[in-house]
């Protein structure tokens, strides 16, 4: 039962962020794996010296997520790569994509 959690949990979380990036709702277009960036990028957040409430919170609150996160990363990869053509065909004709 927990084997079948587990992976229902990393199908729901996979590739979310990139999925969220490339979403018409942002006027920016999203960049070259950056949904594998992003996720890395909350993945560091505990180790980083923030100070402040807001940061202590987000620091909680990730490491709670922490696993899922993990899991995620190569997901996020994956989902970039498939989408990897479409950015840079964007980032060639102009797009302010990174």
């Amino acid at each position: 039962m927990k084997r079948l959690l587990a992976c229902l949990a990393a199908a729901l979380v996979s590739g979310c962020i990139c999925i969220d990036l490339h979403s018409s709702t942002y006027s920016v277009p999203a960049g070259v794996y950056s949904g594998t960036r992003s996720c890395a990028d909350v993945l560091a957040i505990p180790f980083r010296g923030y100070r402040g409430t807001c940061a202590q919170w987000v620091r909680e609150h990730t490491l709670l997520m922490y696993p899922v996160f993990l899991l995620d990363l190569p997901l996020e990869l994956v989902a970039d790569t498939c989408t990897l053509p479409y950015d840079l065909w964007v980032r060639l004709a102009g797009g302010d994509g990174q």
